[in-house]
């Protein structure tokens, strides 16, 4: 029988915010030589993460309107969300459960990466929000797959930080170095703070427009 995830004796191990950004990357003005170091910033004085997200010219639609939903939803903190497309019960799978005033709550445990603190995510029923559904009612039909790489694309910019909820991520992982992908159907996401506290707005590079082939009328 596989060992629970998301418990006290076995919490999921939050990604480090200083993890390679991909994109963020590919399309800014690096700090330096293939390096983005956000803390070489000055910082900004003020909550600037929707200003960097409007004036990134390569984000699409979609990606801005999850991004300022992100900004709304984890300004006091990260949360935990569901990414199937399918309905299941994460408090089947994972986590624990704790007994307060007699009443028992399911839960997910999540450990710091700078201490020995464990933060607890409370489940409503079993269940955490559906990012599928959120997205839906923004008007995004998306497949799972779809789902996943919108997310993840905003990770990779780096305007948060993803988690997924796999045996990988936990402190007492069985095999930290495997290459083998397993499936996340739960993510727990956070702002980044450098996203947050750093102006970026002038250090998207312009975007690249396609070039148009020529067509040569024949006569």
């Amino acid at each position: 029988m596989k060992q629970r995830i998301g418990t006290f004796e076995n919490p999921i191990k939050l990604v480090s915010e200083s993890v390679p950004r991909r994109l963020l990357l590919a399309h800014s003005k690096n700090t330096s030589i293939g390096v983005f170091d956000f803390h070489s910033l000055p910082d900004f004085g003020e909550d600037i993460f929707i200003r960097n997200v409007l004036f990134n010219g390569h984000l699409t639609l979609q990606e801005v309107k999850l991004a300022i939903y992100f900004f709304e939803e984890l300004s006091d903190g990260g949360k935990v969300f569901s990414t199937s497309l399918s309905e299941f019960c994460p408090a089947l799978v994972y986590g624990d459960v704790i007994e307060l005033n007699g009443d028992y709550f399911d839960c997910l445990v999540i450990g710091s990466e700078d201490s020995f603190e464990q933060e607890i995510f409370d489940s409503n029923d079993g269940y955490y929000p559906s990012l599928s559904m959120l997205t839906t009612i923004m008007g995004m039909k998306l497949t799972s797959q779809g789902l996943t790489n919108l997310v993840r694309r905003l990770h990779d910019f780096g305007y948060i930080t993803v988690t997924d909820i796999t045996a990988t991520n936990t402190y007492s992982s069985p095999n930290p170095n495997s290459t083998k992908k397993e499936r996340a159907r739960l993510r727990h996401i956070r702002l980044c703070n450098g996203m947050r506290q750093k102006d970026m707005s002038n250090r998207w590079l312009p975007k690249r427009r396609k070039k148009t082939k020529k067509t040569i009328n024949s006569k």
